[in-house]
């Protein structure tokens, strides 16, 4: 006779804890949340233009540094690292989105924001357009989705 055979075991309880809840005037999620395809093919996109636009920067900062000059070296350098950081931030923040969390929404706009007042801090009125242009898609495509991230 083994010494379970005469005891019982005792029961599992298994609770389920909601990662998250709602007040009674907040609106309910529905179960399952289907994700446009416009949000799909917009942040593919923007994950591959930010990737290759940290390339780009990577692969030319020898030569902008080089046309900076002694003088201009430490302020080219920081704002490439600057640049280099804001892209990796879009590529954090569409993960963010993609996963149905608000704050990769509030990342992305926050990103383009900044890359405006660098546009206009630099004179450079075609960075400027593309930056409000993207910022716009961004408020327009995934600001849509507000109701159903967490």
């Amino acid at each position: 006779m083994s010494h379970d055979e005469g005891q019982e075991q005792p029961k599992r309880e298994y609770h389920h804890h909601p990662r998250r809840t709602f007040n009674d005037d907040s609106p309910q999620r529905p179960a399952h949340r289907v994700r446009p395809e416009s949000v799909t093919v917009f942040t593919v996109l923007l994950v591959l233009w930010n990737l290759f636009q940290v390339y780009m920067i990577w692969i030319s900062s020898d030569d902008i540094m080089t046309m900076a000059g002694e003088a201009g070296r430490g302020i080219m350098e920081f704002a490439l690292y600057i640049d280099i950081g804001l892209g990796i931030l879009v590529v954090v923040g569409v993960w963010a989105v993609w996963n149905w969390k608000k704050w990769g929404y509030h990342i992305l706009i926050f990103v383009y924001a900044v890359n405006i007042l660098f546009s206009l801090c630099g004179g450079n009125i075609i960075s400027l357009v593309i930056n409000v242009g993207i910022t716009f898609l961004v408020y327009k495509i995934i600001g849509d989705l507000d109701p159903l991230m967490d």
